[in-house]
């Protein structure tokens, strides 16, 4: 079982079966495009949590700056930038 959490929204996954890996794999795709949300994404928890700051933030997407990640993570710096 897997268990997401996003503001105060929790779904329990079962993924012990190929058929249930890939309809959780579904829910997480659908919860996470229209929104444009990342679900358990490591820098997004570190940046909430203060264990970084922009400074930082601004310096990974440098390295990722190609990638959907790289883009979700500058759209974090909101106005910093």
């Amino acid at each position: 079982m897997m268990s997401i959490s996003k503001d105060n929204i929790m779904a329990w996954l079962d993924t012990g079966s190929p058929d249930s890996l890939q309809q959780a794999s579904s829910f997480i795709r659908t919860f996470e495009n229209p929104q444009g949300l990342k679900v358990a994404c490591p820098i997004d928890i570190i940046c909430k949590g203060g264990w970084i700051d922009n400074e930082q933030l601004i310096s990974l997407p440098n390295k990722l700056i190609k990638t959907n990640y790289g883009d979700y993570l500058i759209s974090l710096l909101g106005d910093s930038v």
